[in-house]
């Protein structure tokens, strides 16, 4: 079953180091380990990575050679919200039926950006609160500009995958099964809604 419209959202792919060494070569280092788990996980969901659209939250990179981390700009208002508005224009752009987001930084991100979001991610730290409240998958969320309502799931960071992602909890599963749950349910409950 294709599954066009699924919008991937990180809060930093990559930092300077990163950019220079993949663009030195003329292509994304799909060795390390975000881009390593990252397709992994959305083999074993059956999404297509061509059926995706992966931006960051933040615009830019971080300086020197690490990508993970709080990103250097997150404290300055003025600039989170520019972010969060570029963010907007690219989700009204791709009018997404998923939304993806990776780790536990973008969740309170992305809430501004959603009455429904806003109402259960504004705030957390931790997937793990999601998990506990039952709303680490939001169906349907709504943005301004959008013209069908999207599902949006909380996934544990590709890069920490194997240590964090025994932690998440769904339904009556745990750890892998869980996530892999969330996001075939959250696409079953948009094409049915």
């Amino acid at each position: 079953m294709p599954v066009d419209g699924v919008m991937i959202v990180g809060h930093n792919f990559d930092s300077e180091a990163g950019f220079e060494r993949s663009f030195n070569y003329a292509e994304k280092n799909l060795k390390g380990p975000t881009w390593r788990n990252l397709l992994a996980f959305l083999k074993q969901v059956e999404i297509l990575p061509e059926w995706c659209f992966f931006t960051n939250a933040y615009v830019g990179l971080q300086s020197g050679d690490r990508a993970i981390g709080p990103f250097p700009g997150e404290r300055d208002h003025e600039f989170v919200c520019w972010c969060q508005n570029f963010l907007l224009e690219q989700i009204k752009l791709m009018q997404p039926r998923l939304i993806l987001s990776l780790g536990a930084y973008v969740p309170s991100f992305l809430a501004s950006l959603s009455s429904e979001l806003r109402r259960v991610w504004s705030g957390v730290r931790r997937l793990t609160m999601l998990d506990e409240r039952e709303v680490a998958s939001v169906y349907p969320s709504t943005f301004v500009g959008v013209l069908r309502p999207t599902a949006v799931v909380a996934l544990t960071h590709p890069a920490y995958r194997h240590v964090n992602v025994k932690h998440r909890r769904y339904r009556n599963l745990e750890g892998e099964a869980a996530e892999q749950a969330l996001v075939k349910d959250a696409l079953t409950r948009q094409e049915l809604g």
